[in-house]
């Protein structure tokens, strides 16, 4: 996983090297930035399933503003992992470097996004393109991403509400957090 999108699939040996040239998957490649990876608790050998968090292919820090809500939540499936279903989209961006970030999974099934703030300080600044916060930016997020059958936009600037939705804030108050970790004890 990378800035450009590219993500490289290795076969490996008995041992858990790997064997021959990798297979590039063109899934995201030169269109997201890609920034964590993590396969399904039920995914097999002969069921991959491989959750992407990935976000607009933008660097609002050295050329032009991201825009706000290019985060997603994406799935690839199949024997070669080439079949990718957008499962949410519409999560906030903040105009540079913070995005949608680690992704887990809990003992309860559910879920868990790292979302970062949409600015660096806790309220708009001109650094940060004046964007302030969102319902669902600075927080870890929570959502039973398997149930979802379609595509889930949860934009709130078009009326998506996490009160009564299906991905909901589960902590709040967290400036960038790049990764999520759910221990085995919950």
């Amino acid at each position: 996983a990378n800035g450009v999108g590219q993500l490289l699939r290795y076969t490996l040996d008995a041992d858990g090297k790997p064997v021959g040239q990798p297979q590039s998957l063109s899934n995201f490649a030169n269109q997201r930035i890609i920034s964590s990876l993590r396969f399904d608790p039920a995914a097999t050998a002969q069921n991959l399933k491989l959750w992407v968090s990935n976000n607009a292919l933008c660097d609002g820090n050295s050329g032009p503003a991201c825009a706000d809500f290019t985060g997603a939540i994406s799935v690839l499936t199949g024997a070669d992992l080439s079949t990718r279903r957008d499962v949410i989209v519409g999560l906030p961006r903040s105009i540079g470097n913070h995005m949608t970030n680690g992704i887990d999974f809990g003992a309860d099934g559910k879920m868990y996004i790292a979302q970062s703030a949409n600015n660096g300080y806790g309220a708009p600044d001109p650094v940060w393109g004046n964007r302030g916060e969102d319902p669902l930016s600075a927080a870890v997020l929570v959502v039973d991403a398997n149930s979802i059958s379609g595509t889930l936009n949860v934009n709130t600037s078009t009326g998506y509400n996490p009160a009564t939705g299906a991905l909901k804030t589960f902590a709040t108050g967290i400036r960038n957090p790049y990764s999520v970790m759910v221990h085995s004890n919950g």
